[in-house]
């Protein structure tokens, strides 16, 4: 974890926050670039920057997954 994505991170909390602890190595995306926690996800791209997507929901009835963007 490094750069805007680890700043993003670092500033809500690091593994405090609601996305909690990573569970990948930062990676490509189509267009930028991503790294997976266990709470959701923070994705860069060179125009909007970093964007964190919390993924909640997992205990849902019928177990959707909803995706909020929390930050910027």
């Amino acid at each position: 974890m490094h750069g805007a994505i680890r700043e993003l991170w670092a500033s809500m909390g690091f593994e405090r926050s609601k996305l909690h602890y990573p569970v990948s190595d930062e990676m490509d995306m189509p267009g930028g670039r991503l790294s997976r926690f266990e709470g959701g996800e923070i994705r860069w791209t060179p125009t909007g920057g970093p964007k964190s997507i919390l993924i909640h929901g997992f205990g849902d009835d019928n177990g959707s997954r909803l995706a909020a963007d929390i930050t910027r």
